[in-house]
Order: C-alpha cells, then sequence, then structure tokens
C-alpha cells in the first residue's frame, strides 16, 4: 500500500532571504555564466525566448541549465523542456523546481541534480482530463466570464477554454512520448487524494520507474526534503 510521508516544516527556512518561498512574480532573471545558463523565476514564454537568445550567443557551449522556478505557463514550459531535451542539456537544481518546472524541464534534462537542501516537486494542478470541470467552474467565476450578458458569448469563452485545454492534453502525451517519460508522473499526487494546495515529491528510485532517470542527489535527500508553508509531502508510489 503506498504510504503518504508529511515534510517537516522548516519555519526558519521559509523565512530567510532567498528561502523557498522567495521567489520573483515578475520577469525571469536570464544569464549565463561559463558553461551553464540560469534561469531564476517563472517559466513563460518570454522568459523562454530570452534563454533561447543566450543560450545561441554564449561563448561557451552551454552543458547544463540552472533553473530555480517555482512554475510558470503549461505550453511554454513543455516547449522549453523539449528544447532542453533536443539540445542534451543537463538540469541542475540548487534551490526549487515546482509545479511545470518539474513536469516538463527537470524531467527533459539529459543528466539531472539536486543539490543539498533543494527541492523538486510536482503540483497537482496538472494537464488531466478530469480538471475540465474544475477550470470550468472556477472560469465562470471570472470578472470577464460575469461582464459577459448570458447567452452565446458566454458559452463561446468556456467552449474556447476546453478547447485549448484539449490541445494540451494532447501536446502533453507526445511531450511526455519524445523524451521517454511516463506522464502518470504529474498525477501521482492526485491518485493519492492530495488536496489541490499541496505539492508532492518522490525519491529518485521512484523517480526512475518512471522514467526520469540519470538523476543525483544527496543520500539523504527524502529526509531532508523541504516543506513550503508545511504543505509538501513525500510519496511512496506502489510498484
Amino acid at each position: 500500500m503506498n504510504r503518504i510521508i508529511r515534510a517537516s516544516m522548516l519555519f526558519l527556512l521559509l523565512l530567510a532571504p532567498g528561502g523557498i518561498l522567495a521567489d520573483d512574480d515578475g520577469k525571469p532573471q536570464v544569464f549565463v555564466e561559463g558553461k551553464s545558463l540560469f534561469y531564476i523565476g517563472r517559466t513563460t514564454r518570454d522568459g523562454f525566448k530570452q534563454a533561447q537568445a543566450e543560450f545561441q550567443k554564449a561563448k561557451n557551449k552551454i552543458e547544463w541549465l540552472c533553473i530555480d522556478s517555482r512554475g510558470g505557463e503549461v505550453d511554454a514550459s513543455m516547449d522549453m523542456g523539449l528544447w532542453v531535451f533536443n539540445n542534451g542539456i543537463n538540469v541542475k537544481i540548487e534551490n526549487k523546481c515546482l509545479g511545470t518546472c518539474a513536469n516538463y524541464i527537470f524531467p527533459a534534462g539529459k543528466s539531472k541534480k539536486i543539490e543539498k537542501n533543494a527541492i523538486v516537486a510536482w503540483y497537482l494542478l496538472t494537464v488531466q482530463n478530469d480538471l475540465f470541470t474544475y477550470f470550468k467552474l472556477s472560469y465562470k467565476f471570472s470578472e470577464q466570464y460575469l461582464s459577459l450578458p448570458e447567452g452565446e458569448a458566454r458559452e463561446k469563452i468556456l467552449l474556447d477554454v476546453e478547447h485549448h485545454f484539449i490541445q494540451l492534453i494532447q501536446k502533453q502525451e507526445l511531450f511526455y512520448e519524445e523524451i521517454g517519460v511516463d506522464q502518470n508522473i504529474t498525477v501521482v499526487g492526485q491518485k493519492e487524494g492530495l488536496d489541490d494546495k499541496r505539492f508532492w515529491s518522490i525519491s529518485i528510485e521512484d523517480m526512475a520507474k518512471f522514467g526520469i532517470t540519470d538523476v543525483v542527489a544527496p543520500d539523504n535527500y527524502v529526509q531532508t526534503i523541504k516543506s513550503i508553508s508545511d504543505v509538501v509531502v513525500f510519496i511512496e508510489p506502489s510498484d
């Protein structure tokens, strides 16, 4: 039977400058140092374009993507992950790689390295068929939806949302097929009944069961896993 172990909260760490909650919600920082490309911030379309530009003009061959991100745009993150995969770039996590970063960028690296006190954690709100209803209901309470009169205009918005969602699901299937990873890695937490406020992580050994291989991490990675406002859990998936 699967076991879920709640990670201990590192209260002082969360409050410290540069801690796991410290993240710039604005424009990501993208720059090159030696053979490493650094990406700090949310994954966005513009941020990905900037990363590509820095990669092209780098004097040295870029071997590592050092990313520190709490996630971002699904579509852009998938494109960035596929770019990492196709260019044979290694991925290093020195602080955090959450949500779409964990879904699409970390597993796409040729080699992956999780530094001491760093974390890779997934989030429940990913691209899944059974979230159609959730997003539709959420959108019905949005200002854009409520500002329109009842009728075809409102229905068109919901149809557009569903159409975009279907496209993302199809794109995700092709993405994981291309990088050779089981896309069920994105729904382990949901299958364990976690609520949508929790991030979750798994051991290096369990990552390999989903095709995420060549991962280097501290021996005590599981024991020292960070907590984000006490909402990160560690999961041991069943075979």
